[in-house]
């Protein structure tokens, strides 16, 4: 059975905490029949389910639901205290404890159809909670979250509206979506964040930091998502220093978003402490407008550093600032292949470019990639060079790439800078130690006849045996 919450003497007017808070204790359905309840600190039974009405948070720095396994809210507006000065003890769905306890794990929550507006600090802030699904809701107006998860397996983020997150005080933090660690308990106590999914969400006005973001989490998809006006749009980091600095993030795809920034900072970020800490990241298929700062050297619309493993493939980048893809630092055995970057510009980076290998111990694939220099007066410097390698100790395979840039190719005839590189296309020298080239007689041609000659030899043994 279905209690109204009227029956109790609900008339929604006043601090209404005791008929909620009883309501939540002694009843399994709550209807708050079209009401709007204040209160705060409400504490739910397991298996509670809420729907239809307001409930607004009347006390400012604390929470208005703390849920259990179970809980199951659709079709209610949560209001927060206003968002006008940051409170970060206000929750206005909250669900297990952070800040170095680690708490009993809680499963099976549901929010759908539900509005969330004007928190001080979160919308909803869980930790340790499994298979919890938040689907077609609406947020508006925090000041750190919308949804940040800790230590949390199987949640989906399902077809969200998230619009407006101002940040913390100092370094502007704030995030759509977060699945994250308690960075006060070690790796040993509490979990990562994993098989965790942010798909179909549209995400805009969070022009300081984050639309979607984890910290060292594991089997996470970002997929489908619309992003507009976002600071840095899709952060993949790992662990924060000083309990958990050797773990990365493992398996994440970050694939078919749509991303329309600012030129303020990175479209999307993959960062950590180590080389080759992050593992298995696939970045693919998104398309990417006005993304890095022009005015930063190291600034771009996709960034990769520390990784192992990493595939950034098919994407499509525009007026991006400086470079298009920035393969920074400790890369190991990444491929870059199949993207489109457009018009990458800068007014005070002379060697803005497409795509660059930047500094040190990177070990890529570039092939198939197409560059285009499309509008040269966007800024002083449009696309001046189209792959660009730095670093001594980089290491690349260029294929073919499709590539407009003033430079084509900055970096890979420095024999003694980067001897690693091979180039399987290039006919303009070279040495026959780093350049395959296709002119007859140089290079490693005669090596390569060689090759042909014993493989024709092996095939007639094999037709006389036939």
């Amino acid at each position: 059975a279905t209690l109204n919450i009227r029956a109790l003497g609900a008339i929604g007017s006043g601090d209404e905490s005791e008929v909620l808070q009883y309501a939540v204790s002694n009843y399994k359905n709550i209807d708050l029949s079209v009401l709007s309840i204040n209160a705060n600190g409400i504490d739910t039974a397991e298996d509670v389910s809420i729907k239809n009405g307001r409930l607004n948070l009347n006390l400012s720095n604390n929470y208005l639901l703390k849920v259990l396994t179970g809980f199951n809210v659709e079709f209610v507006d949560f209001y927060g205290s206003g968002n006008s000065t940051e409170e970060l003890g206000e929750i206005l769905v909250s669900c297990g404890d952070v800040g170095g306890s680690v708490s009993p794990t809680q499963e099976n929550i549901r929010i759908a159809n539900c509005r969330f507006y004007d928190s001080n600090g979160y919308h909803i802030l869980m930790s340790y909670v499994d298979r919890v699904f938040v689907d077609n809701n609406e947020f508006y107006n925090a000041r750190y979250a919308a949804n940040l998860f800790v230590s949390a397996s199987n949640v989906d983020i399902t077809n969200n509206l998230i619009d407006g997150l101002t940040g913390i005080a100092g370094n502007g933090n704030a995030y759509g979506v977060s699945f994250t660690k308690d960075s006060l308990v070690t790796l040993a106590n509490g979990a990562v964040s994993n098989h965790c999914k942010a798909i179909g969400n549209t995400i805009k006005n969070v022009p300081t930091w984050n639309a979607l973001d984890t910290h060292g989490g594991t089997d996470i998809v970002f997929a489908d998502n619309t992003i507009e006006n976002c600071g840095f749009p899709i952060g993949i980091v790992g662990l924060e220093l000083p309990l958990d600095s050797d773990r990365g993030v493992e398996r994440v795809v970050v694939s078919g978003n749509t991303i329309t920034s600012n030129n303020t900072s990175l479209g999307i970020g993959i960062a950590g402490e180590v080389a080759g800490n992050n593992i298995d990241v696939t970045v693919a298929n998104n398309v990417l407008v006005n993304c890095g700062d022009p005015d930063n050297s190291i600034s771009g619309a996709i960034y990769i550093s520390e990784t192992k493993t990493c595939s950034v493939t098919g994407n499509v980048v525009r007026n991006a600032g400086p470079h298009g893809i920035i393969w920074n630092s400790n890369c190991l055995g990444g491929s870059c292949v199949g993207n489109t970057i457009i018009d990458p510009f800068s007014n005070s980076t002379a060697t803005n470019s497409g795509i660059v290998l930047r500094a040190g111990n990177n070990n890529v694939i570039v092939s198939g990639n197409t560059l285009i220099r499309e509008n040269a007066g966007l800024a002083t410097y449009v696309l001046q060079r189209g792959l660009y390698f730095v670093s001594a100790t980089d290491r690349a395979i260029i294929g073919s790439n499709y590539n407009e840039a003033v430079l084509p190719i900055v970096g890979f005839q420095n024999a003694t800078g980067l001897a690693g590189l091979v180039d399987v296309n290039d006919s303009t020298g070279g040495t026959a130690n780093d350049t395959l080239q296709t002119i007859v007689g140089s290079g490693v041609d005669a090596g390569i006849n060689n090759n042909f000659a014993d493989c024709a030899k092996k095939l007639n043994e094999i037709l006389a045996i036939l």
